[in-house]
């Protein structure tokens, strides 16, 4: 009988990983497109949009800091920890309904933790496939970060327009 082609059915932790990642990269895109949108309302809504991206875009550029972070500490609760800190992160935004200094400071934090989820993620891929499924598993989390791109805000569009004038976003 011939082994399963696919990767995804094959390596079932990396399925759970990569499910997990895609969904957590999903929700990143749509509370991107709800950040701005709310943020938008504000008087000066230009510099507030700006210092919402670049809270979330500054972050990044520490990645190899990140990287070398997830080395020193466990991977595995490092994943949980910095998934859990994102989770809280927009629970006090949807609850609190911060001010635009408090909400660039939030989304620093969850920027951060992304990060650093990245990071940590890159070095969990070999232990959860084979050396020959190593280019698969790759292409397959760069899809799952491509549906950020493509289905994150179309969700996040969908939902503050769902939410209506009461919702957080519109």
């Amino acid at each position: 009988m011939a082994t399963e082609p696919n990767l995804i059915r094959r390596h079932a932790a990396f399925r759970r990983f990569w499910l997990a990642r895609a969904v957590s990269l999903i929700g990143d895109g749509a509370a991107m497109i709800a950040l701005v949108l709310l943020v938008s309302r504000e008087n000066n809504a230009g510099t507030a949009v700006s210092l919402i991206l670049l809270a979330e875009s500054v972050p990044r550029f520490f990645g190899p800091l990140a990287g070398a972070l997830a080395d020193r500490v466990g991977v595995r609760r490092l994943l949980i920890v910095t998934e859990v800190v994102q989770a809280v992160v927009f629970g006090v935004i949807i609850l609190a309904r911060p001010g635009l200094v408090a909400l660039v400071a939030l989304v620093v934090v969850a920027a951060s933790a992304s990060t650093v989820f990245s990071a940590a993620g890159r070095t969990v891929v070999p232990r959860l496939v084979d050396e020959p499924d190593l280019m698969p598993a790759n292409a397959w989390l760069g899809t799952a970060f491509n549906l950020q791109a493509a289905v994150g805000p179309v969700l996040g569009g969908l939902l503050c327009a769902w939410a209506g004038p009461r919702g957080h976003c519109c």
